[in-house]
């Protein structure tokens, strides 16, 4: 009798602290599209650019469903984009000339720091 009550109170403890233990997992969902915070246009103005040592203007096109990077006059478009919010991060990801990849944005205020595995920018609205 008390090798029941003990397993009984062993399995009662058992689910009581693995269903605590279960919902501290990180809820963070993927959204489809972009963040409306990010939609516009972003820009930062650089003296020397780290990996094509030249000046010019990197900016960001952010639509409702795509990013464009735009460097000088070349854009690469991100598809398929979605995005989830980690702490004070938001992640954007997407495809990218056949390859996936991903941003990472964490609002400054009215300024926005956006990294990749590269490099990091600190940009303000555009337009």
């Amino acid at each position: 009798m008390n090798k029941k009550i003990l397993t009984v109170s062993t399995m009662a403890t058992t689910l009581v602290f693995g269903g605590i233990s279960a919902t501290t997992a990180n809820a963070a969902t993927w959204h489809k599209g972009t963040p409306k915070f990010l939609r516009g246009i972003w820009a930062e103005f650089y003296k020397k650019m780290p990996s094509i040592h030249q000046k010019g203007v990197y900016r960001l096109k952010v639509t409702k469903k795509n990013v464009y990077c735009i460097l000088d006059k070349n854009s690469n478009p991100i598809t398929n984009v979605s995005w989830k919010k980690n702490g004070k991060k938001y992640v954007v990801k997407g495809k990218t000339l056949g390859r996936s990849g991903s941003i990472k944005v964490i609002k400054h205020g009215s300024k926005i720091e956006v990294s990749d595995p590269i490099q990091s920018f600190m940009m303000a609205k555009y337009k």
